[in-house]
């Protein structure tokens, strides 16, 4: 599957429904200056349960919400989910996650990944932001009992990197409890405000580490 625009999954590009039971194999790629870019899907306001993906992700330079497995989450509801695919994404871009790219919610708890994994390695190049092994970025969304195993390395310039979470704002942290979050490779929790800083997984492995902000 490729695109140059937005909303590109390997299975369905915008999900508003629900998608059960579902998986997605091939790899995925975007052009420069794509968006919303997923495994499996590439937008998501509505319901994934049960589903995984295992293709490649790619994303060109200056592109952003890309996930092995979502693209972007959008007050949408995640559960029962893995991602092992690589993500590999260009120079300049931003919100970067081996399961979901970005999660985002209107109000807090309206968006929810839960019972999820990525094992995949992501890889981003230089001048980047908001990196992460499992979701790079994360607004007013909930994110419990998740796990990452993959190592995060970006570019020179970059910034809010972490083998968990690249930024979180709001919300319920990756460790809100010190069972419901767990990284090894790159290390945990890039920047966040309104739960955990960095080094803000319960359990880490090989690097994170600083203050919370």
């Amino acid at each position: 599957v490729g695109g140059h625009n937005y909303d590109i999954g390997g299975l369905v590009g915008y999900n508003d429904s629900l998608i059960s039971i579902a998986s997605a194999t091939g790899k995925v790629s975007s052009g420069h200056d794509s968006g919303s870019t997923g495994g499996l899907v590439g937008y998501n306001d509505g319901r994934i349960n049960r589903a995984h993906a295992t293709g490649e992700v790619i994303g060109g330079n200056d592109s952003t919400d890309i996930g092995g497995l979502v693209g972007a989450n959008n007050n949408g509801r995640i559960k029962l989910v893995y991602a092992t695919g690589d993500v590999r994404v260009s120079y300049g871009s931003y919100d970067i996650g081996g399961l979901v790219g970005k999660n985002i919610a209107d109000s807090s708890y309206n968006s929810r990944i839960e019972q999820a994994y990525a094992m995949g390695n992501v890889r981003v190049g230089a001048n980047s932001g908001e990196v992460g092994g499992l979701v790079g970025f994360s607004y007013n969304g909930e994110i419990k009992l998740v796990y990452a195993s993959g190592d995060v390395r970006v570019g020179r310039d970059s910034n809010d990197i972490g083998g968990g979470g690249g930024r979180k704002d709001g919300g319920s942290a990756f460790n809100s409890r010190g069972e419901e979050a767990h990284a090894q490779g790159g290390g945990c929790g890039g920047r966040g405000r309104g739960g955990n800083g960095r080094g803000g997984a319960a359990r880490e492995r090989g690097g994170g580490g600083g203050d919370g902000s």
